[in-house]
């Protein structure tokens, strides 16, 4: 079902799948006041229904293709075979009969359908851009369910791959050029952009029977193969033998719906939804996915993450969220899937209570790298640039924070000062999120071995925090904590070494005790917030923050912390999506 559902086509006017004419071509006899386009009789949406389509018999000079649609149910068990092909350019169109009425088609499928007219008047065929109402997305939805069923019930799969190697070629004069002419054409199928489509994948391999259709010759699934192979030199990196070997790994390995994503990424299809949708009825964990075609290419990014979030295959490997949230991303179209603002603009508008991750099936966990904790507050990037007595009040604290790596941090402070006083942009791109979304129970956040650790070491920050922010002179504290601009902070490890990375630029929000995580995937790094309530510490994700090294664009070691990666965030799609853009 090469190209399902573009939603942009008319009902009746499906897509094309090969270049357009090259001459006028045009088969369409002269209009009449008389003719009536098509309109499709509605499937019950209570049964598990489709339509085939039948050619009629009546005899006609003109060659156009005259059929009928067939409502069946699955129950009945009928007897079909259907057909795959590309659907193409969608501007070139050829006009059929359906039930007596016109009905607009692509000429690679009106040519599809003289062949199989010529093949056999009385077999009943499964099409998609003529048995599915292309313009009813609820048939379209409950349909696109019903296409592994489709394929797997199928007497056969018939592959078209049109007319182009039979068009304006003389007849070879020798047999070497008979030779070289056979070698040309087999390239050519071999070539095809057939091969490439996202959804043959599925089609083919779930069909139990195939026969390969073009020109006026049709050929066993395997005669074809060794024919290819005969004649094309590395036959095996692309086209059908690739699709071959991928078929026959489908009972060696499995295909999950992330293994079928990531070895498919390159497959092509019009609608770029397709390239999830095209996949989930094959993969061996795709059932429950939500598929719908009035969603935006955003809110099946959601789903898609959603719901490999909650498959085994995920967990093994590794829950890396921002990894598969990319690949997923890219798959729907990059930046084109949601724009920033967009986004930021919704995850604002949610009102509520964070939900809490111990009764959530949502929340996405990412491994982070503990830095430090935020033990000073200093001016906002203006303040600094603008009031010199800020700047002096700021270096005497750094002085005063790391009086033990006085030194490393004198060094570091100058290259934050030149940063500010040579760049505007230093706190661009800082992120605030004044209503977490979701939090998540601390001690639920480590094993019980880890668990002390964690607890004491969160102990010590916050009594640390404390004593610091009680040395900061009040008029820098209310001048600070009273706007939301971005601002300065300095913060120490958790334990008594010496800081690597010291100080930098905080979300607004940010205050004295909070942790600073560092997310190795997306080079961000996050602030965190411990909330105690009862005798439990709730952790949520507040803003985002750039270290020295970050904004002078300067290698991020992961070997300058001493923490091990043991730490997850929890957080839900929407905050992963912003994280993450």
């Amino acid at each position: 079902m090469s190209d399902l559902l573009l939603p942009t086509a008319p009902a009746n006017e499906s897509r094309r799948r090969t270049r357009r004419d090259a001459g006028s071509d045009c088969e369409c006899p002269s209009l009449k006041k008389s003719r009536v386009a098509f309109e499709y009789q509605p499937l019950d949406p209570s049964l598990d229904c489709t339509r085939l389509l039948e050619f009629e018999s009546v005899k006609s000079a003109d060659d156009i293709p005259r059929c009928k649609l067939i409502h069946v149910t699955f129950g009945q068990l009928p007897k079909y075979e259907a057909l795959s092909y590309m659907w193409g350019d969608v501007t070139n169109k050829k006009m059929i009969y359906v039930d007596g009425k016109q009905f607009m088609v692509g000429r690679n499928l009106r040519d599809a359908l003289r062949f199989l007219k010529r093949r056999s008047q009385r077999q009943r065929y499964w099409i998609d851009a003529i048995c599915i109402n292309q313009n009813d997305i609820a048939e379209r939805n409950r349909q696109l369910r019903n296409m592994p069923q489709i394929y797997k019930r199928a007497d056969r799969t018939l592959i078209w791959l049109g007319q182009k190697c039979f068009e304006n070629h003389p007849k070879p004069a020798s047999n070497v050029a008979i030779e070289s002419s056979q070698k040309a054409r087999n390239w050519k199928l071999w070539a095809d952009p057939y091969w490439d489509r996202v959804w043959i994948v599925q089609e083919l391999s779930l069909a139990t029977n195939i026969h390969v259709c073009y020109g006026k010759e049709e050929h066993d699934w395997e005669i074809f193969l060794r024919q290819i192979e005969l004649y094309v030199d590395d036959h095996a990196t692309r086209g059908p033998t690739k699709l071959e070997r991928q078929r026959r790994e489908r009972y060696e390995l499995g295909h999950t719906l992330l293994r079928l994503l990531e070895t498919h990424q390159n497959a092509v299809c019009k609608d770029p939804r397709d390239k999830i949708y095209g996949f989930v009825g094959l993969a061996v964990d795709g059932h429950g996915l939500p598929m719908d075609y009035q969603k935006t290419t955003f809110e099946v990014w959601k789903d898609t993450m959603l719901f490999l979030n909650s498959t085994e295959e995920f967990s093994r490997n590794g829950n890396n969220i921002f990894s598969f949230s990319n690949l997923v991303k890219r798959l729907l179209g990059g930046n084109d899937v949601a724009a920033m603002d967009r986004v930021v603009q919704e995850y604002a508008s949610w009102i509520g209570l964070p939900v809490d991750t111990d009764i959530s099936d949502n929340a996405f966990k990412v491994p982070v790298s503990l830095v430090g904790a935020i033990v000073h507050i200093g001016p906002s990037p203006k303040q600094m640039r603008s009031t010199l007595e800020r700047e002096r009040e700021w270096t005497a604290q750094v002085s005063n924070t790391f009086s033990n790596d006085v030194g490393a941090a004198t060094l570091e402070n100058d290259l934050l000062m030149q940063a500010l006083l040579s760049r505007d942009d230093i706190d661009s791109g800082l992120l605030t999120f004044p209503t977490p979304r979701m939090r998540w129970s601390f001690q639920s956040n480590h094993t019980s071995k880890r668990h002390k650790y964690w607890q004491d070491n969160y102990a010590i920050m916050r009594n640390r925090a404390k004593s610091a922010t009680q040395r900061i002179k009040p008029p820098i504290s209310e001048a600070v904590t009273s706007t939301l601009e971005p601002h300065l902070f300095q913060l120490v490890k958790v334990d008594s070494s010496r800081t690597p990375w010291k100080m930098g630029v905080a979300a607004g929000n940010a205050r004295p005790g909070d942790w600073i995580c560092w997310m190795e995937e997306v080079q961000k790094a996050v602030i965190i917030r411990f909330d105690e309530e009862r005798e439990d510490v709730w952790v949520r994700i507040v803003g985002t923050a750039k270290f020295t090294k970050h904004i002078c664009k300067q290698a991020m070691v992961p070997g300058d912390r001493t923490e091990k990666q043991d730490f997850y965030l929890r957080m839900d799609v929407e905050t992963a999506y912003i994280l993450l853009t």
